[in-house]
C-alpha cells in the first residue's frame, strides 16, 4: 500500500518560498511505526515531517464541521513536540480536500492544536489564497542562568561576529518551548547578514533553537527574525511558527500592542500574522502546495487497522 504526501511551503504567499514540511497522511494512528516516520523524515530531509491520522469519530465529540487528527511532526533526526510550519501545512492539504469543514482540531504532544480557515479580507489585494489561522500555546519566557547568557554570547559571536550586540536573553519554558533561546539583538540587521550556524550547537545541551530577533526596520512589520537548531538537524529554519509563540508574546509585552505581522528574514522568507492572547497565540498566513507523490516501500503492504 503506497501513502500519498504532499509538500507544502508554509508561510508564504509563493512557491519555493516559506518553510517547506511534507504531510503524510495516514490510514491509522499506528499504521507505521516511530521508527518508520524518523526514517521517512530524513528520508524527505525537510526542516519538518508530519503525520496525520484521522480519529474515528466514537473518540470525539466535535460537531459536524469540524474534524479532528492526530498529528505527529519529526525533523530529520528527532520528532519535535510543536511545529507551527508543519501544522499550517498539514491544515493547507486538509482543507483543500474538506470544503465543507470549518475547524480542524490535531492531537500533538504539545496537547490540542486548532486550525481554522479565514475569509478573504474585505479589502483583497486580488490574492486567490485565503490564509489559515493556527492557534499554539502561547509560551513564557524567564532569563536564563548568567552562565548560559555568557556562554550565548560567545557561541554567537562566534556565529555573527563581533558587531552583534545583545538587549534581552529569554528562555522558553513548558515542555513546548524549554529548548528555545530567545536573544533581542541590535548592531547588525539581520535579513542578509552572513551567519555561521555551527558555534550554535555548543549551546544544545541546554538550548537546541537559537531565535535571534530585533524590530522591524520597515513599517510592515513588528519584528524581524532568524532561527537556528543545528543540533536538531537545521542549520537555519526557514520560517518557525512555534518560534513566534514566544516571539509574538515578547514583542507584544515590550511595544504594547497586541497583534501584527512579522517577517522571518531567513534565505527563502517567509511571513505571517501574529494574534497575542494570554496563554494562546494565533498565527495566519498562506501556504502553497508545491509537489504530491507516493511513499512506496515494501514493507507498506499491510492492513490498516
Amino acid at each position: 500500500m503506497a501513502l500519498q504526501y504532499t509538500i507544502v511551503d508554509s508561510f508564504t504567499s509563493r512557491p519555493f518560498s516559506g518553510s517547506p514540511a511534507c504531510v503524510i497522511l495516514l490510514p491509522s494512528r499506528n499504521f507505521i511505526s516511530t521508527k518508520e516516520m524518523q526514517l521517512l523524515a530524513r528520508e524527505f530531509n525537510l526542516p519538518e515531517t508530519a503525520f496525520l491520522s484521522t480519529l474515528k469519530s466514537s473518540d470525539t465529540n466535535d460537531e459536524a464541521d469540524v474534524r479532528r487528527y492526530a498529528l505527529r511532526g519529526f525533523t530529520p533526526l528527532m520528532e519535535f513536540p510543536i511545529c507551527g510550519h508543519a501544522t499550517l501545512a498539514a491544515a493547507k492539504v486538509l482543507f483543500s480536500t474538506l470544503p465543507r469543514i470549518k475547524t480542524l482540531k490535531f492531537d500533538t504532544l504539545s496537547g490540542e492544536l486548532e486550525a481554522c480557515l479565514l475569509p478573504f479580507p474585505t479589502q483583497n489585494k486580488g490574492e486567490t489564497e485565503r490564509e489559515v489561522e493556527i492557534s499554539l500555546p502561547s509560551g513564557t519566557l524567564h532569563p536564563p542562568a548568567q552562565e548560559v547568557v555568557d556562554r550565548a554570547k560567545r557561541a554567537i559571536i562566534s556565529a555573527l561576529g563581533k558587531d552583534v550586540r545583545f538587549l534581552y536573553f529569554g528562555a522558553g519554558e513548558g515542555t513546548s518551548y524549554s529548548a528555545y533561546l530567545v536573544v533581542e539583538i541590535s548592531g547588525i540587521q539581520l535579513d542578509g547578514y552572513p551567519v555561521n550556524p555551527a558555534p550554535l550547537t555548543d549551546l544544545a545541551d541546554v538550548y537546541t533553537t537559537v531565535i535571534l530577533t530585533h524590530p522591524s526596520p520597515s513599517p510592515d512589520y513588528l519584528f524581524h527574525s532568524r532561527v537556528f537548531a543545528p543540533a536538531e538537524g537545521i542549520p537555519e529554519d526557514p520560517v518557525t511558527g512555534s518560534a513566534h509563540a514566544l516571539l509574538a508574546s515578547y514583542w507584544s509585552i515590550k511595544l504594547g500592542v497586541p497583534m501584527g505581522r512579522a517577517r522571518q528574514v531567513s534565505e527563502r522568507g517567509g511571513e505571517m500574522g501574529c494574534v497575542w492572547q494570554e496563554g494562546r497565540c494565533r498565527l495566519r498566513g498562506q501556504a502553497r502546495v508545491v509537489m504530491k507523490g507516493e511513499v512506496v516501500l515494501p514493507d507498506l503492504d499491510r492492513t490498516p487497522s
